[in-house]
């Protein structure tokens, strides 16, 4: 179990990371346009992203998921969702 301190800095993180958020998705976005990406194909690209990241520094692949998963459900994917339903409205 997270404790206060850990929360409160997950919750700043967190805080930043939405603030963010819209910087990166069009990033993404623009990757998608220029490398004429569908769906699977952005999909196995941020796969591969994620994989070589996790590879090179796995403490830190861990803390960002704690860090995205606000809700503290054990799952980033739901707050990511959410973000970036933020980001296309």
């Amino acid at each position: 179990m997270t404790t206060w301190p850990a929360r409160a800095i997950f919750a700043a993180a967190g805080g930043l990371l939405e603030t963010i958020a819209p910087m990166v998705m069009g990033a993404v976005g623009q990757t998608q346009q220029q490398s004429g990406l569908d769906a699977s194909g952005l999909s196995d690209l941020l796969n591969s992203q994620q994989q070589q990241a996790q590879a090179n520094a796995p403490g830190v692949m861990g803390m960002l998921g704690s860090m995205l998963d606000q809700n503290q459900d054990g799952s980033a994917m739901d707050d990511l969702q959410r973000m970036a339903a933020k980001f296309f409205k």
